[in-house]
């Protein structure tokens, strides 16, 4: 992209996120704050747009152009991070941007934790909105039986041996229920007012197993 119409990518960014979408924007690309306002007044119609040179300036490189190991090491951090819904096909790191942002710095990427949030979507990783959980103490072990598992994953994936991964879904009710989504027809489809339990022909539990070495799932209904 020409640097001109890089600096204004970042001007309609900026403007679009509101009050410090500046700031933000800058952190999170490498442009300098004063050239993504200038790149706003010319979208305001407040300056002219000039046309940039044909050679790329160091501010207009995005940090993982400077830095060609950033990226292979992010992926690195998020090996034993991923986490996913096997519904949506969505997946999310289980760390904070923050947290990744100062490992990346100790291993001597000089980066913001606003740039880890857009490389994060540039590998395909989607936000998710927090959910409210009751109140407690934070268990200082918590993460060990996670970095548990994923040693002896890898240790059970290196030898060969099956490592298998079982998600058990809600329970659905079999009958004349209310369902999701819509089918043609040329009267709707007559159900019951209320999901009890009493008025099901049966109850299915639906579940999945997955065995990671192979990369190969099973879903299975019980009734």
């Amino acid at each position: 992209m020409p640097a001109g119409l890089h600096r204004l990518w970042a001007a309609a960014e900026a403007a679009t996120i509101g009050r410090g979408g500046a700031k933000l924007v800058s952190a999170a690309t490498g442009i300098s704050p004063a050239r993504i306002a200038a790149g706003m007044g010319v979208l305001r119609g407040r300056a002219p747009h000039r046309r940039a040179s044909t050679g790329r300036k160091r501010g207009d490189q995005f940090r993982e152009d400077r830095d060609p190991t950033l990226v292979p090491d992010l992926e690195k951090l998020l090996a034993d991070e991923v986490a996913g819904d096997p519904m949506t096909e969505r997946v999310w790191v289980r760390t904070s941007a923050r947290k990744l942002r100062d490992t990346l710095q100790a291993m001597g990427h000089p980066i913001g934790h606003c740039t880890v949030h857009r490389l994060l979507g540039k590998l395909g990783f989607t936000s998710r909105a927090n959910q409210k959980r009751r109140g407690g103490s934070q268990q200082p072990g918590r993460d060990e039986q996670f970095e548990h598992i994923a040693s002896q994953r890898k240790r059970f994936g290196a030898s060969g041996l099956p490592s298998i991964s079982v998600d058990t879904k809600q329970k659905v009710l079999i009958g004349p229920f209310a369902r999701p989504g819509k089918t043609w027809c040329k009267t709707p489809t007559e159900v019951h007012g209320y999901d009890f339990t009493s008025l099901a022909e049966y109850r299915a539990v639906p579940y999945g197993i997955y065995d990671l070495q192979r990369n190969e799932g099973h879903v299975a209904v019980g009734i």
